[in-house]
């Protein structure tokens, strides 16, 4: 079993590698501070040892035992080589923002309604593709992202409108969306970890009293009563109540009358 030992009061490992029990001075004193730091040591080279990842002469080059430990220190450090010319194919296949971006929308937009896909198709447009477009998805950095999002803050010109937290949010959500799925695919770290989305400020509504509802309807231009009663009445959303034919208001706000106490 392997263990830090004392030897003239100065510290040792005693651990086995490839069935030879090897025994490695140090320089530091016995004592319980260096104890701790050296069984984190020696708990680290127990973990390489068991994954066929320890090379000898990396942690002990001055071992008398590194020639008799050489073939197999060169053994793993090829199969070492080997993976990092793999990851480094993978990495040299990651596409572009823009090429992976069309994808993604391409695949994605099954799941979304067309009034959806259009308003992801148009961030796309005004502000993803011009900023990353032409950037490797691996190459895109979580300060680049955090630095984008502030300047998109402020409008280029004093004429344009300040955009809000809340449609900025809408704006990262995508770009959130591409790389996550991008990382899985090409292997990388998302940059996006840990970018939490900008506090939206509630906007305080303040309806109208049903005494208001009333004085209004009162007043407004009688083509339009049967409009506002079902506007009123019902909540229903503007989208929703524009798609409706005037005989159908009408059906609705007699419902709505009867329906009165």
């Amino acid at each position: 079993m392997a263990s830090v030992r004392s030897r003239n009061d100065k510290l040792f490992f005693d651990f086995y590698y490839q069935n030879i029990r090897c025994r490695e001075q140090t320089l530091l004193k016995d004592t319980k501070a260096n104890r701790i730091k050296l069984e984190k040591v020696l708990e680290n080279i127990e973990i390489q040892i068991m994954l066929d990842r320890f090379v000898y002469r990396d942690m002990f080059p001055n071992s008398n035992r590194c020639k008799a430990f050489k073939l197999f220190d060169d053994q793993i450090e090829a199969i070492k080589a080997n993976e990092t010319n793999k990851a480094d194919v993978i990495l040299q296949n990651v596409p572009n923002f823009e090429a992976f971006a069309y994808e993604w929308l391409e695949e994605s937009k099954i799941h979304w309604k067309i009034s959806h896909f259009k308003n992801v198709s148009m961030i796309f447009e005004r502000y993803l593709i011009p900023e990353f477009g032409k950037f490797n998805l691996d190459e895109i950095s979580r300060a680049h992202i955090i630095k984008y999002r502030a300047g998109i803050l402020e409008p280029k010109r004093s004429s344009k409108k300040q955009l809000s937290n809340d449609w900025i949010n809408h704006v990262m959500t995508p770009l959130r969306g591409i790389l996550k799925e991008a990382s899985l695919r090409y292997d990388f770290q998302t940059p996006f970890n840990n970018i939490k989305p900008l506090k939206v400020v509630k906007t305080k509504i303040e309806p109208f009293s049903l005494k208001e509802v009333q004085q209004f309807l009162k007043y407004v231009r009688s083509d339009f009563r049967n409009y506002y009663t079902v506007r009123f009445f019902t909540a229903i959303r503007t989208a929703e109540i524009d798609g409706l034919k005037w005989n159908t208001l009408t059906l609705i706000e007699m419902k709505l009358l009867f329906m009165k106490p």
